[in-house]
């Protein structure tokens, strides 16, 4: 994410200068850091209910990041290549680390009972049984 903010600074920066084709030259430079992957982990905090989102820009480094992690003693997920056209959006980190903080807060829910099956209709949510969503 870094690289694709310095890449855009360097685009304002060369367009206020009145330097067209540095703009230019930077503009592309950007949106190669958006088409670029990243690689994403997780790892285990301190307890097994903290858990932290770690972002690389190859998957190289996410392995290096993992046997770090394992050397101090820390768990991890194997990483996911992700598009970098979703992982440069200024949430998505921020996105991610909220979807993984609800892993840890699981809970069933407190239904009320109904007559909708006497009715006949179908009060299946898919994957609740068990089974696939799709």
């Amino acid at each position: 994410m870094h690289a694709l903010i310095e890449a855009a600074q360097a685009v304002i920066a060369a367009h206020a200068g009145g330097d067209l084709p540095t703009a230019v030259t930077a503009l592309e430079a950007a949106l190669k850091v958006v088409d670029e992957p990243h690689f994403l982990l997780i790892q285990e905090g301190g307890s097994s209910l903290e858990l932290y989102v770690h972002g690389h820009e190859s998957a190289e480094q996410a392995e290096d990041d993992r046997a770090d992690c394992t050397q101090s003693s820390y768990r991890t997920s194997p990483y996911v290549e992700v598009p970098g056209s979703l992982a440069s959006h200024p949430a998505f980190y921020e996105t991610i680390d909220a979807i993984v903080a609800l892993t840890l807060d699981l809970d069933y829910v407190e239904v009320e009972e109904s007559d909708s099956e006497d009715q006949g209709e179908d009060t299946d949510v898919p994957g609740c049984d068990g089974s696939s969503p799709a």
